[in-house]
């Protein structure tokens, strides 16, 4: 069987500030925006007839800050 389709959509602000010789780079990203179930995988459990099925879904809407320093 096929996994169901799979669709996100991510978000990202990105900042650049240059000091002398350091640039920092702070952000905020925000994964998954439509906060859709997307199924990881699909476990098929065949102990039982018919066999079921239980599916394992990636991170809903995940919001993220952070910055990156280069010298």
């Amino acid at each position: 069987y096929r996994l169901p389709t799979y669709h996100r959509l991510d978000v990202s602000y990105r900042l650049r500030y240059e000091f002398s010789k350091w640039t920092f780079l702070p952000f905020i990203e925000i994964i998954n925006v439509t906060n859709h179930k997307n199924v990881l995988t699909r476990v098929f459990d065949t102990s039982f007839n018919p066999a079921t099925t239980n599916d394992l879904y990636q991170l809903p809407l995940l919001p993220t800050i952070g910055f990156t320093a280069e010298f």
